[in-house]
């Protein structure tokens, strides 16, 4: 009997489980070998198998660093699937020392024990970080979900400059973190029935970060056909944060920190190439300016017009106008304060920020790549727009400016475009919901109001919890978990026994801000288009018409 018919044998043999219990631990045979995991239980304590550390590709080291990911072959023996890894970075909002491993293009899989026969709904999230910090489940506890029949898959991609560094040429095109999450998405539809998943019925969700890498896959060919739905928590392909437009110039600022010569990017990468990724991730760290952490995103995704094969072959405001998007359904959300992640961080220095805002203010809306004709005349605006003294901004102000630009305003233009080019319905929804754990108590002790940035991730997926939920956190809980459940199920999102409506033009959207009653509302300039459509600095497209025309 051949090694091919041996492992069909065994997982016949499971029947409707697939998942055995093996010396009391999960235990599944995949087409790449057996993996062994454990058992946990779930917030409303229902049993589930968790395994985490799977590798979905070859470990990205040596003369794979800078390279797009190769696919795992078979390992020998019984996978034990118990850790979980962090690829190389820093903090997001804080001072830290490098940590994680270059190594690290590894998945996490968590399956509910269920008396259901058929095989189950996979939901498939990639987490946030501004594409240079996180990790698979940094922000996500898998217990809330698990209480539904959904199985639930986590994954690491590479950050910073070992995923992104763009030379803005063939030798390294860029985007190798989101070819990595491809790969990710492959490895699903290729094992994931092994774990009682079903690979016809794949949910595509992501914060931050991972919510834009999200609306990335609509727009690349690389991901057609590797999801049937998709999810974008706070962020969308427009945010200013998401894409680059002169990658070389990050690029040759971190070579140059790190002792390279730049002339030539063939030399430059050999140079990069030899040096420890600790070190490439502290060099990258250096180069935030404002706060020391701004902007967040140095090396998000570029248009790799290069690669042999590009992830992104146009601007993304370009492929949505020229419907060059999966047709399939789509969720896009914000909070309601979502700019808090960034004005948190600038708040101890706002008066310098005030002072100098025609230095930092690029920085501040991660505007930076614009040139500074453009820049000088739209911060004399901005500032004017929105302090509310007709001075200075104070620190509501600027909350309310980094939640306009930093994330509304893209996501409702995403909207718009989107929904204006699939048949597919495109769902939105607002959170307004304060319970009783916030992400920005990760930021500081104070006592700040609003609802943040990665606040529905508490409900959700049931992150960032350091305090009891209260009964209203609870059905609040329940609620966004029927969204996700029915959502991946039937690719229709219901709450409270009620389906939910498709967006218009006019941006209808599902406001979240009560357990006990979800409002539909319709505003078609919520977040003052009209100025920002004056302003034109977040309008890539038409900000920068050379780079459109090269393209």
């Amino acid at each position: 009997m051949n090694a091919r018919a041996f492992v069909l044998l065994i997982i016949v043999s499971f029947a409707k489980s697939k998942i055995s219990n093996e010396g009391n631990r999960p235990t599944t045979v995949t087409p790449l070998g057996p993996v062994e995991g454990e058992w946990r239980t779930s917030f409303e304590g229902r049993k589930y198998a968790s395994f985490e550390g799977i590798p979905y590709a070859k470990p990205p080291i040596g003369d794979l660093r800078f390279a797009e990911p190769h696919p795992v072959g078979p390992w020998s023996g019984i996978w034990n699937a118990t850790r979980v890894y962090k690829c190389p970075q820093t903090s997001l909002t804080a001072h830290a020392d490098p940590i994680g491993e270059e190594d690290c293009l590894y998945l996490n899989i968590y399956v509910p024990k269920t008396k259901q026969s058929k095989l189950l709904d996979v939901v498939v999230h990639i987490h946030g970080g501004g594409y240079i910090s996180g990790y698979s489940n940094e922000y996500l506890g898998e217990k809330y979900v698990m209480d539904r029949d959904l199985i639930l898959v986590t994954f690491n991609y590479r950050l910073g400059a070992l995923g992104f560094l763009s030379t803005e040429d063939e030798v390294v095109p860029g985007n190798n973190g989101l070819k990595d999450q491809t790969l990710a998405l492959q490895w699903v539809q290729d094992n994931i029935e092994s774990f009682n998943g079903n690979p016809d019925s794949v949910t595509l969700t992501g914060f931050s970060a991972g919510a834009s890498s999200v609306h990335f896959h609509y727009l690349s060919s690389y991901s057609k056909g590797l999801f049937h739905r998709g999810m974008s928590m706070s962020g969308s392909a427009l945010n200013p944060w998401a894409l680059r437009l002169n990658p070389l110039e990050n690029a040759k600022r971190l070579a140059k920190s790190l002792g390279c010569e730049t002339d030539d990017t063939k030399e430059m990468v050999g140079c990069l190439m030899s040096r420890p990724a600790s070190q490439i991730v502290a060099h990258t760290d250096g180069l935030h300016g404002f706060t020391g952490h701004l902007p967040f995103c140095l090396f998000p995704a570029v248009v790799d017009k290069h690669a042999k094969k590009p992830f992104l072959t146009d601007l993304p405001e370009n492929l949505l106008k020229a419907g060059k998007v999966l047709d399939v359904p789509w969720i896009a959300s914000f909070t309601k304060e979502d700019g808090l992640i960034g004005s948190l961080v600038a708040k101890p220095q706002i008066e310098e920020m005030n002072r100098r805002w025609n230095e930092v203010g690029p920085e501040l809306l991660q505007t930076d790549d614009a040139p500074l004709s453009l820049q000088q005349e739209a911060l004399r605006q901005i500032k004017q727009r929105y302090a509310s003294s007709g001075e200075d901004m104070t620190f509501e102000d600027l909350t309310k400016l980094e939640t306009h630009v930093l994330l509304s305003i893209g996501i409702e233009r995403s909207i718009q475009l989107h929904s204006a080019a699939v048949k597919s319905p495109v769902y939105f929804y607002q959170f307004g919901y304060s319970g009783k754990n916030s992400f920005k108590d990760l930021m500081t002790d104070e006592d700040i109001k609003g609802v943040c940035h990665g606040d529905d991730m508490v409900y959700f997926y049931g992150g960032i919890i350091s305090k009891p939920l209260s009964d209203n956190d609870i059905k609040m809980k329940n609620i966004c978990l029927d969204v996700l459940y029915t959502y991946a199920s039937t690719g229709k999102p219901s709450a409270k026994g009620k389906s939910w409506e498709p967006t218009t033009e006019k941006l209808k959207y599902h406001l979240i801000d009560n357990p006990e009653k979800i409002v539909v509302k319709v505003k078609s300039d919520y977040s003052d288009h009209e100025f920002w459509k004056q302003v034109k600095i977040l309008e890539k497209p038409y900000l920068l018409p050379h780079v459109k025309d090269e393209l």
